[in-house]
């Protein structure tokens, strides 16, 4: 028997089986990662076998499975389908067919009537998670019709990963959930929730973001809602707490030479490409300064020294985009990363600071004791920054100048604003990227004793410290994340993308801090 397999297919895709196969089977590959797939079968003549195809849904696809044309003594395998908008077209089956169980998975399903002659065996239809309709079978006489059976798979919080967590967000999947009760059993119960039920976010419209596919930007993004992006090859939730600007005028594809006023501060470039840039004039030291890209579409990035004001000339040469500069200490804020892409036409375009707050409920969810666990990548790490040296990349900051951070000597650090400092080494690597930082506190009145907080990163060592009159965060009122609320300094800014954070309102053991932080 020959076997014909479909080809992997991506993006908007048509997989279509030629007519007249006879007693061939068919395996279909799977289909992933699109908008839109189509899979038209063939009219199927007898003898034939069909193998199921397999649907492993982007965010928001939608699925369409034309019917099937099926003569007498065919078997039809079952049809999987996973999360998406499906809907499962009829297929017309003549007499003595044997038509197995498409399974459906979570997501909105409609599953339309079969036309079923006599003395067909039609095997039930199983239902997973989802609103499901299932319209009625047309039957002719003598058929029998076995009944459907539907099952509720576990939501997506039921995963032991969360168990020990009351709520969190999963910026992977745009998704999030909070606890509707008591820990029972180990593990709290949950509800899906909304992303600002944990999360306050604020931030202008139309901020710049790598889409799934890659370059170019796109500038879709709506005012005070998250920003996603995609330059680290998944969905992350992207931050950058510092308000910044674009000196370059036609930015995006970068032909003509631009002459600017520079004050004495240091400007930082940045742009995609494989060419080069070069800025010239008096007040340049050596009178010549350049920067070379290092591929279509990788960003490069570093300080032009201008010590004295005086008039710049930046000229491209060969494929520059994307280019941004933006002043190091203008703003007094001195941002030492660049920033995502600001377009503009023929001046000068600032950008209000992204602000992102934990929500009322969290914050009193860590009040006397509390955990959490935050993953995700700096924009460019912690290697730009002085080894030993007073600076650090704040992952979330609160009251009291208090935070938890990464400093430039790879460690991670919480600083409750009173003192009392931790530090431990992380558990991996030289670039500390990406991390994945727990935290975890009990308040001296809680216990009647010492409070104690206790933090470790990526499997490293756990640094804990006892106090008679004060273990975690203190008489907070809020939580900021990527800088420290009443910090000016941008050097100190955990901009970049994120992928969890999870809270509790419990103590976790060492061991657990510390196996808990674990990259996965």
């Amino acid at each position: 028997m020959e076997t014909v397999r479909i080809s992997r297919t991506m993006g908007l895709a048509t997989v279509v089986i030629s007519a007249g196969i006879s007693g061939v089977a068919i395996s279909a590959a799977p289909v992933e990662e699109g908008n839109r797939q189509t899979i038209r079968l063939a009219r199927i003549q007898s003898t034939a076998v069909v193998y199921e195809p397999t649907f492993e849904l982007a965010s928001n696809p939608a699925q369409d499975m034309t019917p099937a044309h099926i003569p007498a003594a065919a078997v039809v395998h079952p049809v999987a389908v996973s999360a998406g908008s499906v809907t499962i077209a009829p297929a017309e089956i003549t007499s003595s067919v044997v038509v197995h169980e498409p399974t459906v998975e979570a997501g909105p399903v409609d599953v339309l009537p079969t036309h079923v002659s006599s003395t067909s065996l039609v095997h039930p239809v199983t239902m997973s998670a989802g609103p499901v309709n299932v319209a009625p079978i047309l039957l002719a006489s003598t058929a029998i019709v076995y009944a459907p059976h539907f099952s509720i798979a576990a939501p997506w919080y039921d995963d032991p990963l969360f168990d020990t967590w009351a709520a969190g967000v999963d910026w992977n999947n745009d998704r999030a959930f909070m606890p509707v009760g008591p820990k029972v059993g180990g593990k709290y119960p949950k509800r899906e929730a909304a992303i600002s039920e944990i999360i306050t976010i604020e931030g202008p419209a139309g901020r710049s973001y790598i889409p799934v596919n890659g370059l170019p930007f796109s500038y879709d993004t709506l005012e005070n809602a998250p920003r996603y992006d995609w330059q680290r090859g998944r969905r992350q939730w992207w931050i950058d707490p510092v308000p910044r600007f674009n000196r370059i005028y036609n930015a995006a594809i970068f032909i003509t030479p631009v002459t600017i006023h520079m004050i004495n501060y240091s400007y930082l470039f940045s742009f995609y490409g494989t060419g080069y840039v070069e800025c010239t004039g008096d007040t340049v030291p050596g009178g010549s300064w350049r920067l070379d890209g290092t591929g279509a579409d990788e960003m490069v990035w570093a300080f032009l020294p201008h010590p004295d004001s005086g008039d710049v000339t930046v000229t491209p040469h060969g494929d520059v985009r994307f280019i941004n500069v933006d002043t190091h200490g203008v703003t007094g804020l001195d941002p030492n990363y660049p920033t995502n892409f600001i377009p503009t036409a023929s001046e000068r375009v600032d950008r209000a600071r992204e602000h992102a707050v934990l929500a009322p409920d969290i914050v009193a969810m860590l009040g006397q004791a509390g955990s959490m666990l935050i993953q995700g990548q700096f924009t460019t790490g912690v290697n730009n920054l002085v080894p030993g040296g007073n600076n650090r990349r704040v992952i979330v900051g609160w009251d009291h100048d208090a935070y938890l951070g990464i400093d430039g000597s790879g460690n991670v650090v919480n600083n409750t604003g009173h003192g009392n400092l931790l530090s431990t080494p992380m558990g991996s690597g030289d670039s500390y990227d990406p991390f994945r930082l727990v935290f975890s506190f009990l308040e001296r009145d809680l216990a009647g004793g010492d409070g104690i907080r206790r933090v470790a990163a990526n499997g490293g060592a756990v640094a804990q410290h006892a106090h008679p009159w004060q273990g975690g965060p203190g008489d907070h009122t809020g939580f900021t994340l990527a800088r420290v609320p009443n910090w000016f300094q941008a050097q100190d800014a955990g901009a970049g993308g994120y992928d969890l954070m999870l809270f509790s309102p419990e103590l976790m053991a060492a061991s657990d801090v510390q196996q808990t932080s674990r990259f996965i």
